[in-house]
């Protein structure tokens, strides 16, 4: 499996890390503007049942902006990702690595 960034184990129920997560963004400076819930996407779509997963869409208006001036281009990577998702029964915390983008 190839290693996409940087991923954390977390000894809180998934619902708590949503939320802290959120609030966490929150005091750096980011606002979660969107969050898909990947669960809910999958049975909708195609009626299977998923663990627990969302992306939560993250922008930081300050960064962005000084992003987006010299390089209009950047907008595909824009805004962060971040998941929180259950694995075995445990809380995941996943973000990617925008160095791979530098290769």
């Amino acid at each position: 499996m190839i290693n996409y960034g940087f991923t954390k184990k977390l000894d809180i129920p998934y619902d708590t890390a949503v939320e802290l997560m959120i609030e966490a963004l929150n005091k750096e400076g980011f606002c979660a503007l969107t969050g898909i819930d990947i669960k809910e996407k999958i049975k909708k779509k195609l009626g299977l049942r998923m663990r627990k997963y969302i992306i939560m869409g993250a922008y930081h208006s300050s960064n962005a902006n000084k992003a987006i001036l010299p390089e209009e281009k950047i907008d595909p990577i824009l805004p962060c990702n971040v998941i929180v998702y259950e694995k075995d029964s445990k809380t995941m915390l996943s973000v990617y690595d925008r160095r791979l983008l530098c290769r």
